[in-house]
């Protein structure tokens, strides 16, 4: 399916970090996961719903990437950037924003799912996440 939003539509709402950034692969992710886990037979949601879930999901994925700033400073120079850590969608304001977006909750289970999973893995099988903590933007 094509994506329901463009580039312009997330900066409307999540401004670029770097001058140049492409958001096209959070674009399509958010995409995928909206058509995949939104639409069923149980949730009838209007396209202008769907646009809104997908907008806030691919602010959030590019935000997982690029931290934004919490607060800058002039004076001796300080910056502080704006990030959690936690998992999934409660990563972001942008993915709890989605899942709040999401009324029928389909973004909510499919979380919660996902967070529940490493207690239904086999004994010795791990999933393994990583989120980038670190002070420098990655390249």
């Amino acid at each position: 399916m094509p994506n329901r939003v463009t580039q312009a539509d997330v900066v409307e709402i999540c401004p670029l970090k770097r001058t140049g950034d492409v958001l096209t692969p959070f674009i399509t992710v958010a995409n995928s996961i909206v058509t995949a886990v939104c639409i069923n037979e149980v949730s009838d949601y209007p396209e202008s719903q769907l646009f809104e879930i997908e907008r806030w999901l691919s602010a959030h994925f590019y935000c997982i990437m690029r931290n934004q700033r919490k607060f800058e400073s002039v004076g001796k120079v300080q910056q502080s950037l704006d990030s959690k850590v936690d998992l999934l969608l409660d990563q972001t304001r942008y993915g709890q924003s989605a899942k709040l977006v999401d009324y029928a909750g389909n973004l909510a289970a499919l979380d919660n799912t996902l967070k529940d999973i490493k207690t239904k893995l086999p004994a010795g099988v791990y999933k393994i996440f990583m989120s980038w903590l670190g002070t420098e933007e990655p390249v």
